[in-house]
């Protein structure tokens, strides 16, 4: 999460505020998503019917959070609960990288460089694939 706070920063991650190291666990201060649930929630809200011009727009700012994500180092485990959606306007943010892992190109380099194909394709695919089959059949 750390690693994403550093500039240039994306409105599509939640934003870490602050961190507290305590004996036995850590307290993240995340900003507070008003109006915002789940993407999860909202398909079922929805009742799975979601228009082609709407998973458009989910999927290109998915996208974008994505690349975000990688070009910092980080893959993020996408699938629809860990996805935060604002209704009214539809802005899509990352939340939860608990499941994220750091990768191996990002521990030695200063400058983070995206992944080869083969890195995390296996990983990546599957994640993909979870997430489109989730948007499909959310039922």
């Amino acid at each position: 999460m750390l690693l994403l706070q550093k500039s240039p920063t994306s409105t599509h991650v939640m934003h870490l505020y602050d961190i507290f190291v305590m004996k036995d666990e850590e307290i993240l201060v995340l900003e507070y998503p008003h109006h915002g649930m789940t993407l999860c929630k909202y398909v079922h809200r929805n009742r799975g019917r979601l228009t082609e011009i709407v998973v458009k727009h989910i999927i290109r700012q998915l996208v974008v959070a994505l690349q975000h994500c990688m070009h910092h180092g980080i893959f993020h485990n996408t699938h629809m609960k860990n996805i935060l959606i604002y209704p009214n306007s539809l802005q899509v943010k990352l939340m939860d990288f608990r499941g994220a892992l750091i990768l191996p190109e990002t521990r030695e380099s200063a400058s983070p460089t995206p992944p080869t194909v083969d890195v995390f394709d296996d990983a990546l695919l599957n994640s993909a694939n979870v997430f489109l089959q989730e948007l499909m059949n959310p039922f």
